[in-house]
């Protein structure tokens, strides 16, 4: 079966268009993703892949797992995409849907909490990240960068659709959950009162990460049970959220495999 054409003016498109521009799922609770890479780690994360539109190319048959492809011109594309350049080709498919307790895994937990970071470049690489370490899921504090975010999702390489999370917790719910689940939480700060090597990082854990210019905001800081920061020098007055996320993570992944060995 060949991709059936459709025009620029079709109403499918501008949803679409919208949902890309404004950071959220279409009518229908579908998620826009771009590029080929994209549509793999969708494929390979079990995702549920309902439409598929790509540039149109005489001869080219339908993806056998997309229920339905359309065929586009690259113009339309360009008109729909997130980025400076189309990638070729766009899909809609459901991302998955997880409850706070999905963040704790199955093991000593490993939460990564963001709170209150604005650039989604940040916040999507700080998710793959998470993945990459061993987190057991992510949260994210009101006031974050939306987690349909286009650059959000094309940063988190995938792992948006892998990784539990949850979205626009308000600080005072963390903290009463934390609490009620056992697990502990510590901020990171460039004048955290303890080096991160103080920290056993073994037991259930949520690492709160903040905002890029203004860090952890005073309710961020009562909510931590310690401030850590991470010993670098004196000459850089402090590093970028993503840069301390990576650290402090493979900190904790570097310690929880010790203990399992």
């Amino acid at each position: 079966m060949h991709p059936r054409p459709i025009g620029k003016h079709n109403r499918k498109l501008a949803e679409i268009r919208k949902a890309l521009r404004s950071g959220a799922l279409t009518s229908d609770g579908r998620l826009p993703i771009e590029g080929r890479r994209m549509l793999e780690e969708a494929r390979r994360s079990g995702l549920r892949v309902s439409e598929i539109y790509r540039a149109a190319r005489p001869g080219a048959a339908a993806p056998a797992d997309a229920e339905r492809t359309y065929a586009v011109t690259e113009s339309v594309l360009r008109s729909i995409s997130a980025t400076d350049e189309s990638q070729g080709v766009l899909a809609l498919v459901r991302p998955p849907a997880f409850e706070l307790d999905d963040t704790l895994g199955s093991g000593a937990a490993l939460v990564i909490v963001l709170c209150g970071l604005q650039d989604p470049g940040n916040a999507g690489t700080i998710v793959r990240l998470g993945e990459a370490f061993g987190a057991t899921g992510c949260i994210a504090t009101a006031g974050t960068v939306g987690r349909f975010n286009a650059k959000l999702v094309r940063a988190s390489a995938g792992s948006l659709f892998r990784l539990p999370h949850v979205w626009d917790l308000e600080l005072s719910r963390l903290v009463e959950w934390t609490r009620a689940v056992g697990v502990r939480v510590i901020g990171a700060a460039a004048d955290g009162t303890r080096d991160i090597e103080s920290e056993a990082w073994t037991g259930p854990t949520a690492v709160l990460i903040g905002n890029e210019g203004a860090g952890l905001d005073g309710a961020g800081r009562a909510a931590c049970a310690a401030i850590v920061r991470i010993p670098h020098s004196d000459r850089v007055d402090s590093l970028n959220a993503a840069a301390a996320a990576a650290i402090l993570l493979h900190e904790a992944h570097r310690r929880r495999r010790r203990q399992r060995a």
